[in-house]
């Protein structure tokens, strides 16, 4: 948060967010003579007048702009505004004694926010509250990162408290985020829409009735999800810290708050329910896992089937079984791309399937031509896949595509248009996956302690995951301890009916040989739980990693370069507690309700393209569908005494312009 020009057009999100940080310090009763350090345009030292134990508000600001503005605006309720630098000790001890001190989003603009603390704390007679204000950038950026230039410093709030209560004492904390819920206003009451900051700045604002209700488990507020983080020193005697809840609120148009539903395809938004078929491959638990996600959520909106299929014609058979004899809005979506492939730009075999199985071409083509099919990519197309028109066909007849990482869409960005393409991606819940026992990682003497992400996967583990335990964690370890070095495997297959948990508390690192570049679950898991992991390099452990967990993902998959990681984590102990903080600070980025959100989105953008190109999709399939059905049937296409043996092909060019 910066300070906000109140002379730029008005925006009410803005207002919500910058008076936030000055409602509460209201609601911790500033008494006698306050100081507002870094008031900016000057509302919030204005609200602060407005307390009734208040004599005298100072506020001060580096900006000339700022403050003259607020001194021609708002003196009229008692505040006084002067230019002062922060950095300069001798300015403010000119200003005399402050029995409440407010500093809100100051400190991490300030090069040495504990020597500001420390002249502040000087000032103040105690007679009042100390009240600070910290923003979350770990949340945006990453630990120790920021992209705002004007921020300074950049900790978590762990950090930011452990500086300011060496400096103060002992604080009460509160986390600050958005709101969510329901509100009531007169049909005449926006009668202020399209005012400026200014009028509405100087305005009395009153508080309305509200009430606050629990959270769920799954929705309870982390500090680590928090948006900023508000610090108290000597509030108001008696009151408990629930009192002292508050929040700044605006209408907002119904679709702002109740997103999962308006994000719904259109169909499902009119009352029906469409079937929802997700195609997983069978040697894919990880995907199987991901569509598990999607059709438990997805349950009440959509009749969900999830069916394991290969690339071979028997199985693509049941594939359009099911499509020729269903009945209704159908969505197809396949976690195989080369499965999707075939069945959608492949029609030698599905004339050969309409002639074995008595279906009629014309039957199949229309419900082929009526659904809506998607497909999900965790890897690029080998490029034995077929010519660049080949490929462009098969992924132009997709009505959406799914990739997991922001170095496929790069890849499929030159061949598909970069509204087709939705970067998406599983999740985990997080009320069952919370950081425990944190303090095994700060314990030197013990040996390392190394998992696997197939002991994670419980009995679905894919066979090429047990080869990676045999050929590369096992050698690996054994590689350090023959060095010397104490350090722990600990593999054992864990039951389906034991938490996940309850394995990873065990664990200082698991080793997560992902597939593609697909996040597995088990690298997510762990996460979640506070757990250093170590990765094989895949593109959405990149995006989603912090900047020190990003170390740990290898380059290659080798011996020699899992035993340095692992031999790095067991000579630099503290790297494990640094990793831990970093995973729980960004464990949010793995929420599943955020996640199976983009999910239902990616299905209604899906939808809305199939609209637009529908009649151009059933004729496109009611001419090649019948013409592989003639070609099955051992009948020949002449045309002017030849044969057309290319035929589907010409059809396939005529039809890829129009689909664009």
């Amino acid at each position: 948060m910066e300070s906000l020009d109140v002379t730029t057009r008005y925006s009410p999100i803005e207002a919500s967010i910058h008076l936030s940080r000055y409602q509460f310090a209201f609601a911790c009763g500033p008494v006698g003579r306050v100081l507002d350090v870094a008031c900016g345009f000057g509302y919030g030292t204005h609200r602060l007048a407005a307390c009734s134990g208040v004599q005298e508000v100072v506020g001060v600001d580096r900006d000339p702009n700022a403050i003259s503005h607020a001194t021609s605006l708002l003196t009229e309720s008692r505040p006084t505004f002067r230019i002062v630098d922060l950095d300069a000790a001798d300015e403010l001890e000119r200003l005399g004694t402050f029995d409440t001190v407010v500093s809100i989003e100051t400190l991490e603009h300030i090069a040495r926010p504990a020597e500001l603390l420390a002249r502040l704390q000087e000032l103040w007679t105690r007679k009042g509250p100390f009240i600070i204000s910290l923003p979350n950038d770990p949340l945006y950026y990453g630990r120790g990162m920021s992209l705002n230039q004007y921020h300074l410093n950049s900790g978590s709030w762990i950090d930011g408290r452990n500086w300011a209560e060496r400096v103060l004492g002992e604080g009460q904390w509160y986390f600050g985020s958005v709101a969510a819920g329901f509100s009531i206003h007169a049909v005449d009451g926006n009668s202020n829409v399209g005012a400026s900051y200014s009028t509405i700045m100087a305005s009395s604002i009153e508080p309305v009735s509200c009430i606050s209700v629990p959270n769920t488990t799954d929705t309870k507020l982390l500090p680590s999800g928090a948006l900023f983080y508000m610090g108290v020193w000597n509030g108001s005697q008696g009151d408990s810290p629930g009192s002292r809840e508050t929040a700044v609120l605006f209408p907002a148009d119904g679709q702002y708050r109740i997103p999962d539903f308006l994000s719904a395809p259109v169909s499902v938004q009119k009352g029906y329910k469409p079937n929802l078929y997700m195609f997983v491959n069978a040697e894919r638990s990880d995907h199987h896992t991901l569509a598990t996600q999607i059709c438990t959520h997805f349950a009440q909106r959509f009749t969900v089937e999830i069916v394991r299929v290969g690339t071979c014609e028997e199985e693509l058979g049941g594939v359009l079984r099911r499509v020729a004899n269903s009945s209704g809005p159908m969505f197809l979506h396949f976690f195989d791309l080369e499965c999707a492939k075939k069945l959608v730009s492949d029609f030698d075999w599905a004339g050969r399937f309409c002639r074995q199985s008595g279906i009629k071409p014309h039957v199949l083509a229309k419900r082929l031509g009526e659904a809506v099919i998607t497909a999900f990519a965790c890897r690029s197309l080998p490029n034995d896949e077929g010519t660049a028109e080949e490929v462009a066909w098969g992924l132009n007849l997709l009505d959406g595509l799914g990739i997991s990482s922001t170095r496929l869409r790069r890849h499929y960005g030159q061949q598909l248009p970069a509204q087709s393409i939705t970067l998406l991606r599983g999740g985990v819940d997080l009320a069952l996956l919370r950081p425990r026992r944190l303090e095994r990682f700060q314990d030197e003497s013990r040996p390392l302690v190394v998992g696997w992400g197939g002991s994670v996967a419980g009995n679905t583990t894919a066979e090429r995951l047990r080869d990676e335990l045999e050929t590369l964690i096992k050698p690996a370890i054994e590689c350090i301890l023959n060095e010397g070095c104490a350090v722990v495997g600990y593999f054992a297959k864990r039951p389906d009916n034991e938490p996940v948990s309850d394995y990873l508390t065990q664990l200082d690192v698991l080793v997560c040989p992902s597939e593609d570049d697909l996040t597995s679950s088990p690298m997510m898991e762990a996460i979640a739980c506070g757990v250093p992991v170590i990765a094989f390099d895949s593109g959405a452990a990149s995006d989603l990693l912090g900047p020190l967990q990003k170390d740990f993902v290898l380059d290659n998959c080798s011996v020699e370069r899992l035993a340095e990681a692992l031999r790095e984590l067991h000579y630099h102990r503290s790297r494990l507690f640094q990793l831990s903080e970093e995973n729980i600070v960004g464990r949010e980025r793995f929420a599943l309700s955020d996640e199976l959100i983009r999910w239902m989105k990616f299905f209604r953008k899906a939808e809305l393209v199939h609209r637009m190109r529908q009649a151009v999709k059933h004729s496109l399939y009611d001419a090649v569908v019948a013409r592989s059905y003639q070609r099955a049937g051992g009948e020949q296409q002449v045309v002017k005494g030849k044969e057309r043996e290319g035929s589907l092909f010409s059809l396939r060019s005529r039809w890829l312009r129009g689909l664009r």
